[in-house]
């Protein structure tokens, strides 16, 4: 099953891309756009490679594409973006072929995104998701309102963690 175009064909899924979009343009932080999903699933599923194929590929990719969509929420409204996600997520995989299995891991990693106390997927995909920042080559890094703690500043993090 090509666990890509499941979830970027639903046009709803479309729609909520171009809103955040809409509300990031002009943004001098990092983005919440296609470029970041994609890199967030290239790194999660080259660990898991590493790894003997830990984790379910489709979760890592949905996950990916899926744990930032709600970004406009919170822009439109304040509602917080790891809510508004979950719940944009689960209407969203309900629209694609993805197994329960995949979707309750999935929405599961999402609600628990930035979190301390996590599952195992979620703590796997929640690096991939620091790893794809360039956190090390970014302009504005010094306004950025992230501490460092939570930002990528090794260029090589992608590429270790996780061996």
């Amino acid at each position: 099953m090509d666990y890509y175009r499941e979830i970027c064909d639903i046009p709803i899924y479309k729609v909520y891309l171009s809103n955040i979009e809409e509300y990031e343009k002009g943004r001098m932080f990092c983005h919440h756009d296609m470029k970041h999903f994609m890199e967030v699933a290239r790194i999660g599923c080259l660990w898991n490679e590493r790894q003997n194929s830990l984790f379910n590929e489709s979760a890592i990719i949905g996950f990916a594409l899926l744990h930032d969509i709600g970004r406009w929420c919170e822009y439109q409204t304040g509602e917080s973006h790891k809510q508004a996600s979950a719940r944009l997520a689960k209407e969203l995989l309900k629209m694609t072929r993805y197994s329960e299995e995949n979707q309750r891991m999935i929405l599961s990693a999402i609600k628990q995104h930035g979190q301390e106390n996590k599952d195992e997927f979620s703590r796997f995909i929640d690096k991939a998701d620091k790893a794809s920042r360039e956190c090390y080559n970014c302009k504005v890094q010094a306004e950025c309102y992230w501490p460092n703690s939570k930002k990528n500043l090794d260029s090589e993090a992608w590429n270790h963690e996780n061996r």
